[in-house]
């Protein structure tokens, strides 16, 4: 019986480490992974008190309540929409994969054997891929008929490859500290993972589909870095940390409005000219369309999921031949502005400082782990302003499953 638990608790651990690199292949392809995951580890909690127990005292209250009022204000969006149906799903299936968090971390904080062997597939599934993508890159091609076998016209490799530049963004900061927990040759592993991992996003330089929002994540996610140590380093007193943090939101708040007054007014003239140098001229409209959404469904907004669907996004851009909102805004402020409303919106800011909070309470306890998920925050967010849907699943399981290495460890010391 021993045995059996054993044995599955490893392949849990192995189908956790394998759902984001394998991502490579496209972006279903860790769906046989995460769903193996998934039920086993319900299985395992039917069958534990503790997993039950540890599930229930997983997040902060503060959290939970904050969880519940935002979860509730997106459901009253989602049922006030023109598309009530398509707006629920939505937020139903982010519910779920919250919970898909709390249940892998759970896990993986009951066995700190699993946790070491998921961060292990991890790092070598990771360093697979990153060198596979830049051999594609940087030697030949023909390693590229792997993937042409498993999906049917898969287009140029740098095409292809492009999204998973927004997750290497994402699992670096992971891998780094996940071979520090490690040790031995795994910390090499995990630090040869930041160039190959900067060489397969951007390719060489010889193409023209470079992630832009990757390589701006991953740059705020390294700014990200050095201020959890200079703010580890000095350990400011309470007054100093509120000071410094309203002067970096006033100035980002500044800034925000700056760049949102610049943006066009649809519609738009086909003479019309750009007021600011990025991003491209059709993003600029496809923000500038949303704000004037977000201005007429201020409270609660047009419902999840649903804003490429309000009138007139679907009319052409005569001058570009392009959608308004061809599928979604490129941004996820915008887009959750403009779906749940201003309230939805300040509940998720809201979520998401106290969240923050944590995590600096244990950066500046010098607590494992910390740092890494702050970076692989502000790699997620950050490359979010300008790339995909918030509501994709695929992009919130990256996130989910990345963030549950570094919370099940902090959770394990009660850092958070």
């Amino acid at each position: 019986m021993l045995g059996e638990y054993v044995r599955t608790d490893r392949l849990i651990a192995i189908c956790i480490g394998l759902s984001v690199p394998i991502i490579i292949f496209g972006k279903a392809t860790s769906v046989p992974f995460l769903g193996v995951a998934c039920l086993l580890c319900l299985w395992t909690a039917v069958r534990s008190v503790d997993v039950r127990n540890g599930l229930l005292d997983f997040l902060p209250k503060d959290v939970v309540v904050a969880f519940i009022i935002m979860f509730g204000l997106w459901l009253l969006s989602a049922s006030l929409s023109t598309f009530p149906l398509k707006a629920s799903f939505a937020v139903i299936r982010t519910g779920g994969i919250v919970f898909l968090t709390m249940l892998f971390a759970v896990f993986l904080i009951r066995n700190p054997a699993s946790l070491n062997t998921a961060l292990k597939v991890l790092l070598g599934a990771s360093v697979l891929a990153f060198g596979y993508i830049s051999f594609i890159f940087y030697v030949s091609e023909a390693p590229f008929a792997l993937v042409e076998l498993i999906r049917s016209e898969p287009g140029r490799p740098s095409q292809f490859f492009k999204p998973f530049g927004s997750v290497i963004i994402c699992l670096i900061p992971i891998l780094v500290w996940g071979g520090y927990v490690l040790g031995g040759r795994w910390r090499w592993v995990g630090l040869a993972c930041i160039p190959l991992g900067i060489m397969a996003i951007i390719g060489g330089g010889r193409y023209i589909d470079i992630s832009r929002a990757a390589l701006v994540g991953l740059l705020g996610s390294a700014f990200m870095v050095c201020l959890a140590y200079c703010i580890r380093s000095i350990r400011p007193n309470r007054f100093f940390a509120w000071f410094i943090g309203l002067t970096l939101v006033l100035a980002l708040f500044g800034l925000v409005v700056w760049f949102l007054s610049a943006l066009p007014t649809p519609p738009v003239a086909n003479d019309a000219v750009p007021n600011l140098p990025f991003p491209d001229w059709h993003r600029q409209i496809i923000w500038g369309f949303t704000l004037q959404v977000i201005d007429q469904n201020l409270l609660l907004g047009v419902g999840p999921n649903t804003v490429n669907m309000f009138r007139g996004a679907d009319e052409i851009i005569l001058e570009l031949n392009q959608e308004y909102i061809p599928s979604h805004p490129h941004n996820w402020v915008l887009e959750i502005a403009a779906e749940t409303g201003l309230l939805g919106f300040s509940l998720m800011i809201a979520s998401m400082l106290l969240l923050t909070r944590y995590l600096f309470r244990a950066i500046i306890s010098r607590q494992s782990g910390s740092i890494s998920a702050l970076a692989m925050c502000a790699a997620f967010w950050i490359s979010s302003l300008a790339n995909f849907s918030i509501w994709s699943v695929w992009w919130q399981v990256c996130f989910a499953v990345l963030l549950t290495f570094p919370i099940a460890r902090l959770r394990a010391a009660k850092s958070v």
